[in-house]
């Protein structure tokens, strides 16, 4: 279980990363 569970954070954390740099990317030039 605990395996399962910091695999699903882990993914959790690089989709939020990955959003947090698309809405930083999207925000700069404007």
């Amino acid at each position: 279980m605990k395996v399962v569970l910091g695999l699903t954070i882990n993914k959790l954390v690089i989709l939020i990363n990955a959003n947090a740099q698309l809405i930083l990317n999207i925000q700069i030039p404007s």
